[in-house]
């Protein structure tokens, strides 16, 4: 909940307009993301910071990296099409 909210906010003021900002904007989400669910993982596993960070976050950057990229290129075309009528097109 809070990185969609902090990424849903930082979409109102328009980062999402951009590939750089979307770029931003997403990786400011992921990190909230893993800066909760490590440490999560960590008092559940009862393990060490190490050992969650080996399975809940090195596992995952590079699929979350390559869907980030991907998401960051097509948002500011979705933008343009949302934004342009089928005429305009």
């Amino acid at each position: 909940m809070l990185a969609s909210a902090l990424v849903g906010r930082l979409a109102e003021l328009g980062w999402d307009r951009r590939v750089g900002g979307a770029v931003a904007a997403m990786a400011l989400g992921e990190l909230v993301i893993f800066a909760v669910g490590v440490p999560w993982l960590a008092v559940a596993l009862g393990a060490p910071p190490a050992t969650a960070l080996e399975y809940g976050l090195w596992p995952f950057l590079p699929g979350d990296l390559l869907k980030l990229l991907a998401a960051a290129g097509l948002l500011p075309a979705a933008w343009w099409v949302v934004r342009h009528t089928p005429a305009e097109r």
